[in-house]
């Protein structure tokens, strides 16, 4: 949950395009199914207006490789490591 108000609160600056500007913002989350994201709709919602980028990760998934944050965020390490070394 205190991702959501920090997620919230930054969409009221995106959406009366006050904080634009703002560096990128990646949420890595995993659970065991898709069924189990919390806030999903919330959630693609902001996905969809390029707000976040969502990362999910699956571990018992039957449609989806088992995945946990984790190997995700290995995938990802490039950019990872581009946005913490970054100004943003």
């Amino acid at each position: 949950a205190p991702m959501m108000g920090f997620l919230r609160e930054r969409s009221k600056g995106w959406y009366n395009g006050s904080n634009k500007n703002v560096g990128e913002c990646h949420l890595f989350f995993g659970c065991r199914v898709r069924d189990e994201v919390l806030y999903r709709e919330e959630l693609f919602l902001l996905q969809s207006s390029n707000m976040i980028q969502l990362h999910l990760a699956f571990s018992r998934d039957e449609d989806f490789p088992k995945q946990y944050v984790s190997d995700k965020m290995k995938l990802k390490s490039k950019m990872l490591n581009q946005l913490l070394q970054g100004e943003n």
